[in-house]
């Protein structure tokens, strides 16, 4: 399991995009289910930041566990 905490602000989108990619390299994750779990972290964060956190500041943590063989590969976001 890995994790990183950034602040939700939509400037670290980016950030949060680049964490999972990397986690994803050490899988056989197809180029197809990575451009589609980018948009679902777009929409996740984007969300987060949008409506949790409105008029205040906050922090967001996103956790990769990698398990098995093939491997499953879960994402969780926690504001």
């Amino acid at each position: 399991m890995k994790e990183m905490t950034v602040q939700a602000k939509l400037e670290h989108i980016r950030t949060v995009t680049d964490f999972v990619n990397g986690e994803l390299e050490k899988t056989p994750c197809t180029e197809i289910a990575r451009v589609q779990i980018d948009i679902a972290i777009d929409e996740i964060f984007g969300n987060i930041v949008r409506y949790a956190y409105k008029e205040e500041e906050g922090d967001v943590t996103v956790r990769t566990e990698i398990e098995g063989d093939p491997p499953i590969v879960s994402i969780t976001f926690i504001d």
